[in-house]
């Protein structure tokens, strides 16, 4: 039997295995056929049916997509779910707490430490490092103050609101605290109110949206022209044009009152804001005229008559007839009266039946008395001069008075005159040289008070 050569045997184990090489190539070669053509990256189909290639086959270099690196610590999709479940459960950044500290009746800022748990003496430091800038010696019951300490109580940052638009900050630094106003600046805006007065101005005009603050201001620059004790009645209009100051959209105070007017039994009266080149406000009528005169009718701004002027009146307390030399004014205990002129007070205490009376000299001929006063004002004893406007006491029931009530007397040379009906010197002119500027400003808010009027009347028909 022949024995096969092993060099024939390995020829032809290879020549088997390089034949199906060869077979597996041409398979090969025909699979990127199909995807060349499927991708369109061979043949373009245009509607004919695909042939198969001559059997002529070119061996392609088909060279590797180039793909970009990936490190080689990347990790696993286990170690990408441990590392969000990670973060998930991860602790929070425990963020700094304010404490919120209302202000009460006797606290002091020791005081407030002391029930925050802080060292009382820090209040010392603290209070030397507000003194520049706002002094917390002004706490008043009701103020909040926020308060930020450290994980050992000790503190850190104080925040005190002293109004609107002003921020106390206080700050603990290495070896001192440090301490400044931060402002926010307040959109302004201009505003108009229209009060239809059918119970009191007060009352009504709160009611409309004015402040407290706004409602006093228009008492003051009207009081000249108006007695508030006597002329406002139901069926009164005021119509105010002001600023507002409003902060994120929300108001927060009243501004200056740009022009004003009260229609009193079909009578206007009208006032319009005017600066002069020193900064000085005045209030000015469409004329021209300033309202500031040597005399205001008034001592209460917000008050009622509840006695007039009278030869021949019975008194309330002694039952009898008698002259009533003045004129009577119900108003609650507390309410401030102020000086109606420039003056020298020359008695500041009790007298007989006028209980605690304030008597003040306008001149050689002209005085004035206030009788039944609860209190004086600080600083009023005779000698001292007083302006026109200032408070100078408070309404009370001393004396002979069945009720709280200001008794207010104007005296000619010793002898009694009615405050109500008596001649007062008139206002004065605004000065030549401020009168073009004064009407190009008044023109404009004429306009605006015509056209809230017009409005106002329209919609009440």
């Amino acid at each position: 039997m022949a024995r096969h050569d092993p060099s024939l045997r390995d020829f032809e184990f290879q020549s088997q295995r390089s034949q199906t090489r060869s077979k597996h190539r041409r398979k090969a070669l025909l699979s990127l056929g199909v995807l060349a053509v499927a991708f369109g990256l061979g043949h373009t189909l245009s509607g004919n049916a695909y042939k198969t290639p001559t059997p002529a086959i070119t061996e392609l270099a088909v060279k590797p997509l180039a793909l970009p690196s990936l490190p080689d610590n990347l990790p696993s999709d286990a170690a990408n779910s441990a590392a969000k479940e990670a973060k998930l459960h991860a602790p929070k950044i425990k963020l700094p707490d304010w404490q919120l500290f209302t202000v009460n009746e006797g606290d002091t800022l020791s005081t407030i430490f002391a029930r925050m748990g802080i060292d009382p003496q820090e209040a010392i430091p603290v209070a030397q490092a507000s003194r520049e800038v706002y002094s917390l010696r002004k706490l008043k019951p009701g103020d909040e103050l926020a308060i930020l300490t450290s994980d050992d109580n000790r503190l850190e940052k104080i925040r005190y609101r002293i109004d609107a638009e002003k921020t106390l900050m206080i700050e603990a630094k290495a070896d001192h605290f440090s301490a400044r106003v931060k402002e926010r600046p307040l959109e302004i805006r201009k505003v108009s109110t229209v009060v239809d007065i059918q119970d009191s101005l007060f009352g009504d005009g709160q009611r409309a949206g004015l402040s407290d603050a706004t409602i006093l201001e228009l008492a003051k620059i009207f009081r000249y022209d108006i007695d508030f004790a006597q002329d406002i009645h139901p069926g009164a209009k005021l119509t105010v044009i002001h600023e507002a100051k409003y902060n994120e959209g929300r108001k927060v105070k009243d501004g200056d009152i740009l022009a004003a007017e009260f229609l009193l039994n079909g009578e206007s009266h009208r006032l319009m804001r005017f600066q002069l080149p020193d900064g000085t406000i005045k209030y000015v009528d469409p004329k021209g005229k300033l309202t500031e005169r040597a005399f205001i009718r008034t001592p209460v701004a917000v008050a009622r008559i509840s006695s007039y002027f009278s030869k021949a009146r019975l008194h309330p307390v002694l039952g009898k007839w008698r002259a009533h030399k003045g004129v009577d004014y119900a108003a609650p205990t507390g309410t401030p009266v102020v000086a109606t002129a420039n003056a020298t007070v020359v008695h500041a205490g009790p007298q007989g039946g006028y209980g605690n009376l304030i008597v003040l000299r306008y001149n050689q001929h002209i005085s004035m008395a206030y009788g039944h006063l609860s209190r004086f004002a600080k600083g009023i004893r005779p000698g001292v001069k007083v302006k026109l406007g200032q408070v100078i006491g408070y309404v009370g029931q001393t004396g002979l008075a069945s009720g709280p009530h200001l008794h207010y007397e104007l005296r000619w040379d010793g002898v009694a005159r009615d405050p109500l009906t008596v001649a007062l010197p008139g206002a004065n002119p605004l000065p030549p040289e401020y009168r073009t500027a004064f009407r190009q400003q008044a023109a404009e808010y004429t306009a605006l008070l015509d056209q809230l009027n017009a409005t106002t009347q329209v919609a009440m028909r």
